[in-house]
């Protein structure tokens, strides 16, 4: 009967059911034949919290119909929260359905690659091979147990390519990413932009964008997001005069080796996230394949629209830096949700009035529409998202004021404590100019590490009756205005921002 019984659920595997009869998961996995027991450790990893299934697409076939419509009837039945597609688009069909937008003045496609409709929050593991599988299951435990905590889990790195829509909304578009950048992401953090247009005081030499772009993924940070245009094979490219070199192209991922922490990759760009691609791998599912590689990866599987993408990737930034939003799946899942709501901000405002003026007052719903099923997460959706744990409270004795010491109190529970002072992300406090005698792209290095270099002034805090204290000397030119105290600890942050007056 013991025989009989395993055989029916899967010899090889204890998570596997081949019985769908009455299943019901909190998170599902479905999986080809070959693939449905190489799932175990991310398995066992997730029973300790969920009740936890892997199906196969063959008996999934059987019970409910073949192809994505028998997934959505099994997910119906089965309920899960959490949906895990283990296999590439080829083995584990996913969703296509026509594109809401269709325009014969700008470009788009027929339908959109979609694991949204599924019913449930989807993640996808692209594999084409079993062993490829496992390791993405093996990355995804380590990810959540045993990756060290560290300065990778307050850092957020954004690289960002030119608009090319012409003077006036590429201007516009720079100040709702500024914008974003400074107030959507809590002070705490420590942000690193890397912008590829040559004037900008965030951009490297053109020549060396890319090994900067590579740096910046391979430093580790919590989360790393493109901005831009893409392909199914590449990200874009910087261009200076008459020449021009690539940001990222697929055969780069092989020079990924994340050396501290595991991104979540967010690319806000066309084509990147091509999942289901017959023409090989896209560019996204190469980077989340790395063993070393981004933890998650969110992108686009079509055309993507501007419009859609400020919309999404706005109400995504809010929802990643949500303590509330414990999953890389909920993260993405809400902010779609967002963004087909009804909103009166100002920032969705500009976003249809400019929308609007260019493509059509027509255009905005079916957009709206589109860039929900545009993005997919390569990654499971259960990925607990690894913020710092706790808030440092921050206290400061004194007025801040030019030339003066200013004292800090912090309450951490054990230390090192970092303590700095900085300025605003909008602002520059070292010099941005390309003055000097040296070499040009020695200068324009030099100018790029003060444009993210926002910090004034530095000290270690020490420990003092149950409390880390530091004392910070300011600058003698300090000018007035809005200023940020941060201070760090192992998995903690904090910030405090403060006004030095006239």
């Amino acid at each position: 009967m013991w025989a009989l019984l395993l055989l029916a659920q899967g010899a090889d595997s204890p998570y596997v059911r081949r019985d769908l009869e009455g299943l019901r998961a909190d998170w599902l996995a479905v999986a080809p034949p070959a693939f449905a027991d190489a799932l175990d450790a991310l398995c066992a990893h997730r029973a300790k919290s969920l009740r936890v299934a892997v199906v196969r697409t063959d008996d999934v076939a059987a019970k409910y119909g073949a192809g994505a419509p028998g997934i959505a009837a099994l997910v119906a039945a089965a309920r899960p929260k959490f949906l895990l597609l283990a296999g590439d688009a080829d083995a584990v069909p996913t969703a296509v359905r026509p594109s809401e937008y269709a325009s014969p003045s700008f470009a788009g496609d027929a339908d959109v690659a979609t694991d949204h409709l599924f019913g449930a929050i989807a993640g996808r593991f692209p594999a084409d091979t079993a062993d490829e599988l496992r390791s993405m299951a093996a990355k995804t435990v380590e990810y959540e147990t045993a990756l060290p905590a560290g300065a990778w889990q307050k850092k957020v790195a954004f690289v960002t390519g030119e608009g090319g829509f012409g003077e006036l909304v590429d201007l516009i578009l720079e100040l709702q990413f500024s914008q974003a950048v400074t107030k959507g992401i809590p002070p705490a953090y420590d942000v690193e932009v890397a912008y590829a247009k040559p004037t900008s005081p965030y951009s490297t030499h053109p020549a060396k964008f890319n090994e900067n772009t590579l740096r910046l993924i391979n430093e580790g940070a919590l989360f790393c997001a493109y901005v831009g245009h893409g392909q199914k094979r590449s990200f874009d490219d910087i261009r200076f005069k008459d020449a021009s070199w690539p940001i990222l192209e697929a055969r780069d991922a092989a020079k990924v080796e994340v050396r501290a922490g595991l991104p979540v990759m967010v690319v806000l760009a066309c084509h990147t996230g091509a999942f289901d691609s017959r023409a090989g791998d896209s560019i996204g599912e190469e980077l989340f394949k790395r063993r070393r590689g981004p933890a998650a990866f969110i992108g686009g599987s079509r055309v993507t629209q501007p419009y859609g993408n400020a919309l999404l990737g706005r109400r995504l930034l809010e929802r990643l830096f949500d303590p509330a939003v414990r999953t890389a799946g909920e993260a993405l899942q809400q902010a779609k949700e967002a963004t087909l709501e009804k909103d009166e901000s100002l920032f969705r405002r500009q976003c249809d009035a400019m929308a609007a003026m260019i493509q059509g007052p027509g255009s905005l719903e079916p957009m709206r529409k589109d860039v929900v099923l545009h993005y997919n997460l390569l990654g499971d959706p259960a990925l607990e998202i690894r913020r710092p744990r706790c808030t440092l409270p921050i206290e400061t004795l004194g007025i801040p004021g030019p030339g003066r010491r200013l004292a800090v109190s912090v309450g951490a529970r054990r230390g090192p404590v970092e303590v700095t002072f900085e300025c605003p992300r909008n602002r520059f406090c070292h010099p941005v100019d390309l003055g000097g005698d040296a070499p040009l792209e020695e200068r324009l290095a030099r100018r790029y590490a003060h444009a993210n270099d926002k910090v004034i002034a530095r000290a270690a805090a020490a420990e003092r009756d149950g409390k880390f204290e530091a004392e910070l000397e300011l600058p003698k030119d300090l000018k007035p205005g809005r200023y940020v105290v941060k201070a760090s600890s192992e998995e903690a942050i904090g910030a405090l921002e403060i006004e030095v007056p006239e």
